[in-house]
């Protein structure tokens, strides 16, 4: 009987071990998606000032022809 409970106790013991395995994996996994969702979060950001800076960029040689045409 002693012999049976030693095994149980070792085979519980390697379950524990890989669902601990398993959780640290898993969240290796979601540092991974938080770091790229935060990436993507940047790259978004930059789009955003680029099409900001090209939309000022339209703005000021539209002004820029509106004057010209007022001198013409």
């Amino acid at each position: 009987m002693r012999e049976e409970e030693m095994k149980e106790y070792e085979e519980e013991e390697v379950v524990k071990e890989y669902e601990r395995e398993e959780e640290e994996e898993e969240e290796e996994m979601e540092k991974v998606i938080v770091e790229e969702n935060e990436e993507e979060e940047v790259v978004e950001k930059y789009e955003r000032k680029d099409v900001k800076e090209e939309e000022v960029k339209k703005v000021i040689e539209e002004e820029g022809e509106e004057k010209e045409e007022k001198r013409v």
